[in-house]
């Protein structure tokens, strides 16, 4: 099974929307070219779902993955972003039941937040990932990025999809 974890692309954190709470703030344009080039990132992906936290952001991050494959958008709650009070277990525990909601397929492409995704990968490669230092907002997953995830013999890793394409 593969699994492509899309962090959301820039968002307009200037909005008046909370960040945590439906809709949550828009894309800004660039963040909108983002949306546009992760799709593009994808295309040799073989993607055959699409799933994406409901807020604002991750959906119009989606909703170019979805044209391009022709694919329809699914919304999980799980997906969603790190709650007030939410212990990074509690958020690690909805990411993996995501990914057990949406194995109906062999290649979903799941667009969350940064600390979701981040629990999620720690989680399912028990650690053993090396992520980049954090950006200035404090995130290891960068917007618009896309890290993949891989299952064989019975390990997980996970890697950044470098702009180019889908690692092998």
């Amino acid at each position: 099974m593969l699994i492509y974890l899309v962090r959301h692309a820039l968002a307009d954190y200037n909005s008046a929307t909370p960040d945590h709470t439906a809709p949550g703030p828009p894309l800004t344009e660039l963040g909108k070219q983002q949306a546009e080039a992760t799709a593009r990132l994808l295309d040799y992906s073989q993607i055959t779902g699409v799933v994406s936290s409901p807020l604002r952001r991750c959906t119009q991050t989606a909703e170019p993955v979805c044209d391009r494959f022709g694919l329809q958008l699914r919304l999980d709650d799980d997906l969603g972003e790190m709650q007030p009070g939410e212990s990074p277990a509690a958020m690690g525990l909805r990411m993996i039941r995501s990914v057990l909601a949406h194995t109906d397929t062999c290649a979903v492409a799941l667009v969350s937040h940064a600390a979701p995704l981040e629990q999620l990968v720690l989680a399912l490669t028990r650690d053993r990932v090396v992520f980049p230092a954090p950006d200035a907002r404090g995130c290891r997953i960068k917007v618009g990025e896309v890290w993949q995830l891989v299952r064989r013999d019975g390990e997980w890793s996970a890697q950044h999809l470098p702009a180019g394409g889908v690692l092998v």
